[in-house]
């Protein structure tokens, strides 16, 4: 094919579409950046096809060499194009949160804690009087409390006793921390 008629054909069935393809790369691969080289690495290639016989449909090669240059750009490099990230609520992102046995675990120290609570707060009811007392004259409420009775034998200990006539007392075995026997 003469130089003025591959002109000519170029012209008139390839080069109306630089726009179309330019917005094509674009949308496609928005972290390409420079669309210049894939377009006329792809002008080229597609000269050559066509002075070989081997283009039927010129914009269809076009756009399908295009897409695959840049893919084989991206290939090349090894980096997935990255974009910006606007609306973090949409991203479907692995949350840190603890494993099964950390929250088997931590169910587990909390139902510990709660027990303990509830003893304590259960003695402390038991074992604490709140007087109220009205003045007659004034209507005036004063709320006192009450001397807490005595503690059940259970939760009674027996003082310490020295060891020696001139020693300082020693932790008896129920006042001894664990371990200290």
């Amino acid at each position: 094919m003469p130089r003025s008629e591959q002109a000519r054909w170029f012209a008139e069935e390839v080069q109306p579409h630089e726009a179309a393809l330019r917005a094509y790369l674009h949308a496609r691969f928005p972290s390409l950046g420079d669309y210049d080289d894939i377009v006329q690495e792809r002008y080229a290639h597609l000269l050559r096809a066509q002075a070989a016989g081997q283009v039927r449909y010129a914009r269809a090669l076009l756009f399908t060499t295009a897409r695959n240059a840049a893919l084989d750009f991206f290939g090349r490099r090894r980096v997935l194009p990255m974009e910006a990230v606007t609306d973090c609520k949409e991203l479907s992102v692995l949350q840190e949160q603890p494993g099964v046995a950390e929250r088997v675990d931590q169910q587990h120290e909390l139902e510990v804690l709660a027990d303990a609570v509830t003893e304590v707060l259960g003695h402390l009811l038991r074992n604490t009087a709140l007087v109220v007392v009205e003045d007659a004259k004034s209507g005036a409420l004063t709320i006192t409390r009450a001397a807490p009775p005595e503690l059940p034998e259970s939760l009674a200990r027996p003082p310490c006793a020295p060891c020696a006539p001139c020693a300082p007392c020693a932790p008896c075995a129920p006042c001894a921390p664990p371990g200290r026997n």
